[in-house]
């Protein structure tokens, strides 16, 4: 403190100043340290993410949100590498989404809701994982725009009817999130949406032009945007 006050002395300015570099420099880091994980789950490198959010959680306390937001990662990673089972990652998601917390992102819950969804119908509860894909759709007709994750939740809520053999239902999902996708210039999940509409169509035994238009564009999406285990899932499929 007394090498501060003379530091702030020396520079003629007052010793409030350097708190707020410290505290502006811990934000920007923490920003940083966010937008990196979420780079990292589109990228599905969920090792990276564990090993990250791991050694960050042993270091100090954090502000709540910012401390969900890293128990969310750490809990889903951990699922994903098996260290962890599903149960018990829905467990403690479950007991994020319960704490009383203010001044939070009114997106994060969303979120989480939307990870808990995936686990239930990645193990076989379709309904449970609906059910959950349906509530936040209906909360995200009442919030400010976040449309990109409209389109996620419609992609993942689409899977999940398509293995309950729904096809009907999926395809007007994805037929929503391709619209919606369109409207925002967005590409993020373009091309699994228009490779999802061909299952469906096949499913639902449409025409076979319409079914080969699907995935051409699917294929297409797949290629510029380099997504290419994508592209050779598909031009197997085709070739079958």
């Amino acid at each position: 403190m007394d090498i501060l006050q003379g530091i702030a002395a020396k520079l003629q300015v007052p010793i409030i100043h350097f708190y707020e570099v410290l505290i502006y420099s811990d934000i920007e880091r923490k920003k940083q340290l966010k937008d990196q994980i979420i780079m990292l789950c589109k990228q599905k490198k969920y090792k990276e993410i564990y090993n990250k959010v791991w050694n960050e959680l042993k270091k100090e306390e954090y502000h709540p949100e910012f401390q969900q937001f890293l128990q969310w990662q750490y809990h889903v990673s951990a699922y994903v590498l098996k260290k962890i089972d599903y149960e018990y990652c829905i467990l403690e998601l479950k007991k994020l989404l319960n704490q009383q917390l203010t001044g939070i992102d009114v997106y994060q819950k969303l979120y989480i809701e939307n990870a808990i969804a995936n686990i239930y119908a990645e193990n076989g509860y379709f309904k449970k994982g609906m059910e959950l894909f349906e509530g936040i759709l209906k909360q995200l007709e009442v919030l400010p725009e976040n449309k990109e994750f409209d389109v996620k939740v419609r992609h993942n809520h689409a899977k999940t009817l398509y293995l309950d053999n729904q096809y009907e239902e999926a395809l007007y999902q994805i037929n929503k999130a391709i619209e919606i996708s369109c409207r925002i210039n967005s590409m993020a999940l373009i091309g699994q949406l228009y490779y999802q509409k061909g299952e469906c169509l096949e499913k639902l035994e449409y025409d076979g032009a319409e079914i080969e238009d699907a995935y051409e564009k699917a294929c297409f999406f797949f290629d510029i945007l380099e997504m290419h285990a994508y592209k050779e899932t598909l031009i197997k499929k085709m070739k079958k």
